[in-house]
């Protein structure tokens, strides 16, 4: 279970350093406006056998620093398509050591460093907690893990304090790894990549991704319904009938936990294809939405 302490400590550092950026960036930065120019596609491949695609939208930002005009780059994500429109005013953070010290003021830093931190948490949490279902013979047996509470408890502290002094003097080294946030673009870095300048551009892209999206939602939602079919006509007759009197009289999740622990395939196929049918009609609905909902 040392394995939970090490994962779980190096995810909690990893997110406390990403909160810890994100408070000093609103504790020093100068709220400024910037302008979205552009969006910029990148497609990335997972590693191993199935090498799936991922695909992501960044914004190309427009923003003024010391009386100079500056492109840069930050953070994308699948939906960041829908969320900027060319010519959109956004609010930066922005510090005065330099024009890439900056970052969106709704970035995704801090909700990533949450999701790590608390994750990170969990897993410290999992390894003290499995502590009490062990038998020690001698305060030996408990070796390893006193040893990483005792290193990883003042570290973190050591390494806090360490940033906090580092950042407020002149020496940009701690600042260059931890601050620098935005990459710095121009015309000709931006040339060769896939970048929509225009609205009009940008609007047929997610009139694909609509389309796209619409006929794997129908897919998906027709697939489930048909489950819903399949299963319901050949669970028993018995467990047909307590269903029908659970949803149309009284409903009682007793009965419906009994139902499913008795393992019956068929019945736990037809809730399992039921739940993702309410899923897929969600989605369906979603995508018929955006298929239908001009951009402007």
């Amino acid at each position: 279970m040392i394995v939970f302490a090490i994962v779980g400590a190096v995810f909690t550092l990893f997110g406390a350093s990403m909160l810890f950026a994100r408070r000093y960036f609103e504790e020093n930065a100068m709220r400024v406006w910037g302008k979205v120019i552009a969006l910029e596609k990148k497609i990335s491949r997972g590693s191993g056998k199935n090498r799936s695609k991922t695909v992501t939208y960044g914004p190309i930002v427009e923003y003024d620093f010391e009386g100079q005009t500056y492109w840069f780059s930050c953070g994308s994500s699948s939906n960041g398509i829908y969320k900027y429109k060319i010519g959109q005013r956004i609010r930066l953070l922005s510090l005065r050591d330099g024009p890439e010290y900056v970052m969106l003021e709704d970035g995704v830093l801090a909700p990533m460093g949450k999701i790590f931190f608390f994750i990170g948490s969990c897993l410290l949490g999992a390894f003290v907690y499995t502590l009490k279902d062990r038998s020690f013979d001698s305060w030996f047996d408990l070796a390893p893990e006193l040893i990483f509470l005792i290193f990883f408890v003042p570290s973190f502290f050591i390494v806090r304090r360490k940033l906090k002094s580092h950042l407020k003097g002149k020496d940009l080294t701690v600042k260059k790894v931890m601050m620098r946030t935005a990459t710095l673009e121009t015309k000709n870095s931006l040339k060769g990549r896939d970048v929509y300048y225009t609205q009009n551009k940008l609007n047929n892209e997610i009139s694909k991704i609509n389309s796209i999206s619409l006929a794997i939602t129908s897919v998906f939602f027709a697939g489930a319904m048909f489950g819903v079919y399949y299963f319901w006509g050949r669970m028993p007759d018995s467990s047909r009938l307590t269903i029908e009197k659970l949803f149309s009289e009284n409903f009682d999740l007793n009965v419906l936990i009994e139902l499913i622990g008795k393992e019956n395939p068929k019945v736990i196929g037809f809730f399992a294809t039921s739940f993702f049918s309410i899923l897929g009609a969600f989605s369906f609905l979603s995508s018929l939405k955006k298929t239908n909902t001009r951009s402007p």
